[in-house]
């Protein structure tokens, strides 16, 4: 618009099939940016807005105006950090329903029809009950699962079905806890259609929790607020210094995939 000082920019993550205001999009950041030229025709003032995570969880955003190439905006947002950013009460309403969801367990259907030809034998096993009420919780890592083996130069898509199997695996040897999950949203968009009603009804049981960002820091930072275990396998202990707690004996259990077997180190 002509004579417009400044544009607003809302950016918010999610899926995009759902509503801007669903309780699982989440928004990230409102910044205002300045117009260069206000006075002139609006096809004048378009920019250009790239944002992206790094390793730590920084939200790096930056707009550049396509004409002129001047700089209009380049912050770095900490999502995960002490001042309660609107990521972090993003996960707050996830762990809240998580919350609720273990003090009250949604109702199972009386039957369940039967298993499709060729599925996977461990899924009856892996969506299980979770342990029951007052239960010391578990949170597992579940983004280096789900794309476990996957590479560049093997873009296969995140698979339910392996973190099926490493949870499995976990509530073998954890009988007693309350096991979660935590996956970024990113992830939830990869995952094939075939397993999308797998995924939506996990994440309805709160056996999963998805967060906007899926670094170890939005692991800590859930494991920190239920004080539970954490599995993951990436070295999580090297964040000792902003989460000390994780380097405390028995709070951290790294996982590997060994050949088709999952491995506790």
């Amino acid at each position: 618009m002509r004579g417009a000082s400044k544009v607003v920019l809302e950016i918010v993550e999610g899926d995009g099939e759902r509503a801007a205001d669903d309780e699982r999009t989440f928004p990230l950041a409102r910044l205002e940016l300045p117009v260069p030229q206000p006075n002139a025709e609006p096809s004048s003032n378009v920019f250009d807005v790239d944002y992206h995570y790094d390793r730590s969880g920084i939200l790096k955003v930056h707009a550049t105006a396509r004409h002129t190439g001047t700089v209009m905006l380049d912050e770095e947002l900490d999502c995960f950090g002490p001042d309660g950013t609107p990521i972090a009460q993003g996960a707050d309403r996830e762990l809240e329903r998580l919350l609720r969801r273990i003090d009250e367990p949604a109702p199972r259907p009386a039957s369940s029809a039967p298993p499709e030809t060729g599925a996977s034998r461990t899924e009856p096993e892996t969506w299980e009950e979770p342990a029951g009420e007052g239960a010391p919780a578990l949170v597992v890592d579940g983004r280096g699962i789900m794309t476990a083996g996957r590479s560049a130069a093997s873009p296969r898509p995140p698979s339910m079905r392996l973190l099926g199997s490493a949870l499995h695996e976990i509530r073998r040897r954890y009988a007693q806890h309350h096991v979660v999950a935590v996956i970024g949203t990113d992830l939830v968009d990869l995952v094939e259609y075939d397993e999308q009603e797998l995924l939506e009804r996990a994440v309805q049981e709160g056996l999963i929790v998805t967060v906007p960002s899926a670094s170890p820091q939005a692991v800590l930072s859930v494991a920190q607020q239920l004080n539970a275990v954490v599995v993951s396998m990436d070295d999580l202990r090297r964040l000792r210094l902003p989460y000390p707690w994780a380097a405390e004996k028995e709070r951290f259990v790294k996982l590997a995939r060994v050949e088709r077997h999952w491995v506790f180190t």
